[in-house]
């Protein structure tokens, strides 16, 4: 009787010291790399298995490989402790894993499948890519996932490499670091909740934190509450997503993959998007974010997205981009909601600062808002909306058209509202606001000189302090001069003008005739007498304006002028003045 009892007790001490044994781990690490390979005809070692009974299970030097002899899942060392484990429906439940220094390597072939899936074939027959879990099924289910200084491949077929930026068709990411949990592997499919996810991709570019629940699948990668840091740019968003049909379209990522990104609130950098798209190298921004981006990059979209570079300078803005990243053959279709902001905060903005490090504003303009829309070519956009600063308000539907060689052709309307003269002028005393609606032809030339066809009407124009209504501007406009008509028709001023003057050039020729009727000289205040008119028609030929330096004729005709109880009539006034070797001749004729 005793000694059952002492078997009894010894027995199962005995069982766990030979667990533990060399002799006994051994043979299991042999009997589980030889079920492995036979399970799924792929090559499978295992250096090391150290049984801890009743904890976990340590395997190190585990080797996996692809169908074509290459490195499929390499571990340094993996320590797990199981739930249970079903090998009839390759179900297997994991509470805890640990993994260090792991090299996982995901290659597509030609059609597009990776060689993960052709493993897994191998185990559960194809075509079982469902999530639920019945028989027929490889899944696997860890509680709990540590890694540590772990690589990670996924790769297209036929892939060339880039010399610059994120290469989304070979993503090598090294040095990973995972605390995660939930994880599912169900078949090819991948399920995790991360807490905490950094890495450095092959092309430099640095993660310092990802986190969110992360799905891949044959239909995409997506990661819900989703958080973002590295350098110094954070994305904070609901969702975050590569959607596709199929890993064989990630060769063609400009095409056959849509992004879906919906952004909360993020801080974002060109310098360090540069390292995914390098054409955003050129840009040097640091704003501030939040919408809805979908779309494959060929043809993105945008929704109520709000971009600021201060919380009183921002854009929100609703888009539509075809032809990325050609970025000079792509149209645009822009929705803006709101751009407003200050001249200052453009500053911000180098790559809109000129030589001198000013922003593309006059310096009068401190504060402006546009609400319209964009549409077309970079080379050929129209433009619809409402310009307002403190100078004034312009409504704009003008097109933009840009040559290769720099020219800049700009035609259409524009109307003006309440735009501040006296403050473009800095002259309050003699000049107001004026309003205005106007249709140009207009061309820009490189070396900054201009020439427009112009027909306006200006409905107020503040003078004096005194409001000149209906005037009427047609004619042909450049940097130097003006040639066309002007025509006024006010209760205090009646004028006709048509000819050509100058006033960007040394000579300042001038060519015109004005029909001066029904002047109120008092009104305009051009005269301190309460009754001052005048009325003349003048014909001029001269160059220059200075009285000293003025060459040429200037006729008065038919020349009425009354002040006060005085009147003045000539029927005609001719002033001729010469300049002849040197000696200047001035004669004044009148009848």
């Amino acid at each position: 009787m005793l000694w059952i009892i002492i078997v009894l007790f010894t027995l199962p001490f005995a069982l766990y010291m030979a667990m533990l044994s060399s002799t006994f781990q051994t043979y299991i690490t042999n009997y589980v790399a030889s079920y492995l390979e036979k399970m799924t005809n792929s090559k499978i070692e295992i250096g090391h298995i150290y049984f801890k009974p009743f904890r976990s299970i340590e395997l190190k030097e585990v080797y996996l490989s692809d169908d074509n002899q290459d490195t499929l899942i390499y571990l340094d060392r993996l320590e797990t402790a199981i739930n249970w484990i079903d090998l009839d429906n390759t179900h297997i439940w994991l509470s805890s894993v640990e993994v260090d220094s792991a090299k996982v390597y995901f290659i597509a072939d030609s059609t597009g499948e990776l060689n993960l899936t052709r493993f897994l074939d191998k185990i559960v027959g194809p075509d079982t890519t469902s999530v639920d879990t019945s028989s027929g099924e490889f899944v696997l289910g860890i509680n709990k996932l540590d890694v540590k200084k772990t690589r990670f491949r996924i790769k297209s077929y036929g892939t060339e490499p880039l010399e610059k930026g994120v290469n989304f068709e070979d993503l090598y990411l090294q040095n990973i670091s995972l605390d995660a949990s939930d994880f599912k592997l169900v078949n090819s499919d991948v399920y995790l909740d991360i807490h905490q996810l950094s890495f450095k991709e092959q092309s430099g570019l640095y993660l310092d934190t990802l986190q969110g629940n992360y799905s891949m699948d044959s239909s995409g990668i997506q990661i819900s509450d989703f958080k973002l840091v590295y350098d110094s740019t954070r994305i904070v968003a609901s969702e975050q997503g590569l959607l596709f049909n199929g890993f064989d379209k990630m060769s063609n990522f400009l095409d056959e993959v849509k992004l879906k990104s919906n952004i909360k609130e993020a801080r974002i950098r060109s310098i360090d998007l540069a390292r995914i798209v390098p054409e955003l190298a050129m840009l040097d921004f640091d704003v501030q974010m939040s919408g809805e981006i979908t779309g494959p990059v060929s043809r993105l979209k945008g929704k109520n997205l709000k971009i600021a570079l201060t919380d009183s300078t921002f854009i929100n803005t609703s888009f539509s981009i075809r032809g990325l990243p050609d970025v000079e053959n792509m149209f645009v279709m822009v929705n803006v909601h709101l751009l407003t902001g200050y001249r200052d905060d453009l500053k911000k903005l180098p790559v809109l600062l000129d030589e001198n490090n000013e922003p593309p504003l006059p310096e009068l303009i401190t504060q402006f808002s546009f609400k319209g829309d964009i549409n077309g070519f970079i080379s050929d956009l129209s433009a619809d909306g409402l310009i307002t600063s403190n100078l004034g308000s312009l409504k704009t539907n003008v097109v933009y058209r840009q040559s290769d060689d720099g020219e800049i052709e700009v035609d259409g309307a524009i109307n003006v509202f309440q735009f501040a003269i006296d403050k473009l002028t800095g002259d309050d005393q003699t000049f107001g606001k004026t309003a205005l609606s106007a249709k140009l032809n207009s061309i820009f030339l490189p070396n900054g000189k201009f020439k427009a066809n112009i027909d306006s009407d200006i409905r107020y124009f503040d003078f004096n302090q005194y409001r000149i209504k209906d005037i009427q501007i047609k004619g042909d406009l450049s940097e130097e001069s003006f040639d066309g008509d002007i025509v006024v028709r006010d209760s205090v001023l009646n004028m006709d003008f048509t000819g050509y003057f100058e006033y960007g050039t040394e000579q300042l020729a001038h060519r015109f005739l004005i029909n001066l009727h029904h002047v109120d000289l008092a009104a305009l205040k051009l005269d301190t007498d309460s009754i001052s008119q005048l009325d003349c028609d003048v014909m001029a030929n001269i160059e220059g304006l200075d009285p000293n330096e003025i060459s040429g004729s200037l006729n008065i005709l038919d020349l009425d002028y009354k002040r006060g109880a005085d009147s003045i009539h000539l029927h005609e006034l001719v002033v001729d003045a010469q300049m002849e070797n040197y000696k200047r001749s001035l004669s004044v004729k009148s009848d």
